[in-house]
């Protein structure tokens, strides 16, 4: 009887250290999937990360940041401490009842939302007067102890992002009009013209 009771022990024993085996083998296997899942994980981030860079560079290859040639223009100035400057005066523009001085030409109530410093000379802005959209290229001029002086090179408009003064979205309905030639000697592709007659 004692023979058998330490066998079963044994046996008993035996299953137990066989269990925790091959738990511990799965726990390992488990383990080693997961820190090889973990490493790839790694190594997508890091090409990602990289990409970024490399795409955050090609963004920023128009800019001051970047562009030590144009830094040398400013020696008192850092690329940020420009950019500060700058916007606090345009900011400041903006808060003329009339709109930004800065667009006056092209009449009233406009003002600037964003700006990019390009050079050591040009900006880049951002501009609406709340139905209408269009950005703008100044020429800048930074100096100590005085205030930023800029001047309006040119701009561009969208009409496309026009809103009328109710908010509701405009709609263009275009009518084509075919005019074909009395001759067809033409390949049928050049046989007519189209006319297009904005309607809103």
């Amino acid at each position: 009887m004692r023979n058998k009771i330490i066998q079963y022990l044994l046996i008993f024993i035996s299953l137990i250290a066989l269990y925790l085996f091959v738990s511990d083998m799965n726990k390992s296997e488990a383990f080693a999937a997961s820190q090889e899942r973990m490493s790839k994980r790694v190594d997508t981030l890091k090409d990602s990360i990289a990409q970024l860079v490399v795409e955050q560079t090609d963004n920023a290859y128009f800019s001051l940041a970047l562009n030590r040639d144009a830094q040398q223009a400013h020696p008192d100035f850092s690329p940020e401490e420009l950019q500060i400057i700058i916007e606090d005066y345009i900011l400041l523009s903006n808060d003329n009842p009339k709109g930004n001085p800065l667009l006056s030409s092209l009449g009233s109530d406009w003002i600037i939302n964003k700006i990019h410093v390009v050079n050591h000379q040009w900006i880049l802005a951002d501009f609406t007067n709340g139905t209408q959209w269009g950005d703008a290229l100044f020429l800048y001029q930074v100096k100590a102890n005085s205030k930023p002086r800029l001047r309006l090179l040119n701009h561009v408009m969208y009409p496309w992002r026009f809103i009328d003064r109710n908010k509701s979205p405009r709609i263009f309905i275009y009518i084509c009009i075919i005019i074909k030639p009395k001759s067809y000697e033409y390949p049928p592709s050049l046989c007519g013209s189209f006319l297009f007659f904005p309607f809103f």
